[in-house]
Parts: C-alpha cells; sequence; structure tokens
C-alpha cells in the first residue's frame, strides 16, 4: 500500500481492516481455529504475528486487486501471438488459412518478431551448451517429434525429450519473459 501511496489514506486503511476482520470471523473464525490447532501439533509453529501478517497481506492484495484491477500476466507467447483486426472481429466466418499454426520459429509473423526470435537463437547459441542449442534448433526449426529427439540426442524416451525441452523453454522464459530482462 506504500507502493502506490494508499497508506495516508485513512478510507484505504480502514477498508484494509475491515477486510481482514471480516476474513477472520468468516466461517465462525475457523482459519484462527486452524491457526491454534496447528501450534499446538507442530514442533515449531508459526508466531501468530506471523500468521496475522499473512492474513493482513492476502486483505491487502484483495484491496489492490479491486482497486486497480489484476496485474496482466506477462507472456512472450501472448506478445508474439497475431492480433485479429477490425475485419476479423466482426466477421464470424474462419480465415481461409487458418488452421492449426505450428511451432516453428520460420513461421512467424512481421519483422519486429523475426527480430525477436534471431534475438532468442542467437541467445540460445551463446547460452546453451551445444546439445541443448541443438535440441532447440531440432525442435522449433525442423519441427522434430519428441520420438525424433529422444534418437537424434541420444535421450531414453520420448519423455525425456519432452523434460529437456520443457526446461530449455523455462530457462527462455525466464530470460525473456522476465519484465527487468537486459537486452
Amino acid at each position: 500500500m506504500r507502493a502506490r501511496k494508499l497508506d495516508v489514506s485513512e478510507d484505504d486503511l480502514a477498508e484494509v481492516a475491515v477486510a481482514s476482520f471480516e476474513r477472520l470471523r468468516a466461517r465462525a473464525f475457523r482459519s484462527l481455529q486452524q491457526y491454534l490447532e496447528q501450534a499446538e501439533t507442530v514442533a515449531r509453529p508459526q508466531s501468530f504475528e506471523s500468521w496475522l501478517y499473512g492474513a493482513v497481506e492476502y486483505a491487502v492484495r484483495e484491496h489492490l486487486r479491486r482497486r486497480y484491477g489484476r496485474a496482466p500476466k506477462s507472456s512472450v507467447a501472448a506478445e508474439l501471438a497475431p492480433k485479429p483486426n477490425k475485419r476479423e472481429l466482426a466477421s464470424h466466418a474462419g480465415r481461409v488459412d487458418e488452421e492449426v499454426l505450428d511451432r516453428g520459429l520460420l513461421h512467424t509473423l512481421g519483422v519486429t518478431t523475426k527480430l525477436t526470435a534471431a534475438a532468442i537463437l542467437g541467445f540460445v547459441e551463446a547460452e546453451f551448451t551445444p546439445r541443448d542449442a541443438l535440441a532447440v534448433r531440432l525442435y522449433y526449426l525442423e519441427e522434430r517429434s519428441f520420438d525424433e529427439l529422444a534418437d537424434l540426442l541420444g535421450l531414453p524416451s520420448a519423455k525425456d525429450a519432452d523434460r529437456l525441452v520443457r526446461r530449455l523453454n523455462a530457462r527462455l522464459r525466464y530470460r525473456f519473459g522476465h519484465p527487468d530482462a537486459a537486452d
């Protein structure tokens, strides 16, 4: 609330306090009863202050969501997806070229998207091991299946190839999907 300068507003503070009390009172103080039961059975229970802080923090987050709305989820895939134009939105007819879009980077649209794909591939070549870079090239550029990846990379099964691609995607998502990522 301090970041949004809401900690000086008496109305906002009162709303959070009331929401916190309502949340504690809900279901006949069931959450408080659960805390007390947990405190009796666990060897190192959470302190009451810590538990209460969590409950109030939840009320603060809910208050901020109601006031400002939910933050949009950042997704590289959503940003790279082509946006429909007015004609497509007003028509119920499907596009002539409407078919399942494959995952190949060679089929991307727009100069910005191609530059982004080139930056990603450059990062892969520079930062990934040669085997991981080969896996990315085979999967995205040559559109090889997981079975083919497993055979070409010497993996025990297609499931292992799937895990490898998921792990590599997570690295790319962390690098390129993070809002503070360096260029």
